[in-house]
């Protein structure tokens, strides 16, 4: 997005684009720019939620484990 408003900037002061069109120009890419950035907010927020959940379901299955470990052990000793 800089890359671009960089060029509308350059081509407005070269002559080569004029006023009424790079506002126009500048406002829709600035307007994208923030769009963007909310929504990489959100892909992001997102994404920690599902690493979040994922180590909630790799600790839940560790446990699961470890009774079942427990379990195992107590049935093959007799001891219940």
């Amino acid at each position: 997005m800089d890359i671009l408003l960089e060029k509308i900037y350059e081509d407005n002061a070269l002559g080569r684009l004029d006023d009424e069109r790079y506002q126009a120009m500048h406002q829709k890419y600035v307007g994208e720019h923030y769009r963007l950035k909310e929504e990489l907010a959100v892909l992001e927020a997102l994404i920690k939620n599902y690493e979040s959940g994922n180590d909630n379901a790799l600790k839940f299955i560790q446990i699961v484990e470890t009774y079942a470990a427990f379990i195992w052990f107590v049935f093959s000793k007799n001891i219940c």
